[in-house]
Formats: C-alpha cells, structure tokens, sequence
C-alpha cells in the first residue's frame, strides 16, 4: 500500500480529458462551440467529502469505469491514489480496487445472495479472513442497522433496503476511497441522517469520499461542512439520476464464481 499523507491529492482528473469526456457525449455542444465556461479538472485530497454535481449521468457512467480501471483513459489524464490510469498494470489495477468502495452504474448486489454474503464479498476478495470478515459485518450492520437484514435475501429487499445495502458493502472493507452516485437517492430523512453521519466519521479517520449526482437536503443542510469540499464543473443539459439500475452483475467488480452461494458461512 502507498503512503498517504494530509496533503496528498487522492484523485486528479485534467481539464482536457473531462472536457473531451463531455464533448464525446455532445453535452458541451453550447459551451464548446459558443466559447461557454469549460469543465474545470477534479481535485480532490484526502480526508475530504466532495460532491460532483454538475456532469450528466451519462458521463458520470464512463467516468466511473474509468475511475475503476474498467476503462483506460491517456496517460496523466486521470490519477487514483498516486496511480496513473492510463499507465497501470491489469495486476495493479485488481489492487487498485480493493482499496475502493463504489456505488452507482453497474455495480450492484447479488440477487440469489443474501445481506450478509453481499457485504463478505469484498473482505473475502482481500483476504481478510473468515472472523475479520464477520466482525466488520457485524460493525457496519450495526451501524447502518441492518443487523435484522443479514439473512434476507437480497431479492426480497425493497428498495430502500437495497440502497443501504449498497452502501454498507462499500463501507464493509474499510476503503481509503469511496465513489458514490447519488447514494442517497430514494433514503428518507432518517437513513440519509445515519449515513451521512457515518460517512463524516470516515473522513476523520482518513478516508476520503466522492459524490456524484447528490442533490438530498443533507448537503444543502451544512451537514457535510466539516472537512468538506466542493468541485464545481459547468452545469450540462442533464437531468440527475433517480436511482442506480438494479443489474444482475458482482457491485463491486468481483469476481462473483470465486465464493459461491456461502460466502459467509
């Protein structure tokens, strides 16, 4: 694992790759060819909260799988925890990953799966260890209070279930960076207030998260304020996402053929 430190830059994307990113889904149409306001690059340190709010879901999609490894952007054009994307190894970028925790685009639960295996999937895949893996499942169930959800099928989940789901699966591992789009989407106030809550926390302790598409009253409310942070990127002709797609694929880019249906027992 790098060394971090208070002032190291966590994620780094350039002025020119975002602008070409947006030109390529023809949302910069106006500002390109009128000499409008051009997308500024993304900054962001560590120990930071940040929202994003400006770029279009569709855009916000390709970006995702470039900041995962999924995608390879040009070289200096997109930099995550001190790793050039467009430089990387495929065997740096499987290590790049179990360092993050995502929610939104593809990545979804596991339907035939329950809660419980949902959230083991991710400290499995780095090795953490049968009781390490319950132990942290039994912390961010309780803290997120999922702890009489654990043997629900994933299935049977409503819809706010599901998304706090998400949530506690990208938290279960401990990653120094999560990127998130609109993982409030769709939680009253009550979840939101919880979440929010904990996310603070982690900031504290040093990790650092990025939101895409978050428009809930928590951010309008001052609640992400301490240590928060803010990367404004022109306004495009989009509208924000309502809620992530329900997918049959492994959320967190495993692969899902390595555990089985018992991962937690």
């Amino acid at each position: 694992m790098e060394n971090t430190s208070e002032s190291q830059t966590i994620i780094e994307i350039s002025p020119d790759f975002l602008r070409e990113l947006s030109s390529t889904e023809e949302e910069q149409r106006s500002a390109g060819a009128s000499g409008g306001a051009q997308p500024k690059g993304i900054s962001i340190a560590i120990g930071t909260l940040t929202t994003v709010n400006s770029l279009s879901a569709r855009t916000v999609a390709v970006l995702l799988r470039y900041l995962v490894g999924r995608k390879r952007p040009p070289r200096g054009a997109v930099t995550v925890l001190g790793h050039d994307l467009g430089s990387i190894s495929k065997r740096e970028i499987l290590k790049l990953r179990r360092r993050l925790g995502v929610v939104g685009g593809e990545f979804d639960l596991i339907s035939d799966l329950n809660v419980a295996q949902n959230l083991a999937l991710p400290c499995m895949v780095r090795n953490l260890g049968r009781k390490q893996t319950q132990l942290r499942i039994e912390r961010i169930s309780e803290a997120l209070h999922l702890e009489a959800l654990l043997d629900e099928p994933v299935a049977q989940l409503g819809s706010t279930e599901r998304r706090v789901t998400l949530i506690a699966r990208a938290l279960t591992h401990d990653p120094e960076l999560l990127i998130l789009e609109a993982p409030l989407s769709g939680l009253d106030s009550r979840w939101s207030a919880v979440i929010v809550e904990y996310f603070k926390r982690l900031t504290i302790t040093g990790s650092t998260a990025l939101f895409f598409h978050e428009y809930t009253g928590a951010f309008q409310s001052g609640a992400f304020q301490s240590g928060a942070s803010k990367v404004e990127v022109p306004k495009s002709d989009s509208t924000p996402r309502e809620g992530a797609p329900e997918k049959e694929v492994d959320s967190s880019g495993f692969d899902r053929g390595a555990f089985g249906k018992n991962v937690s027992e």
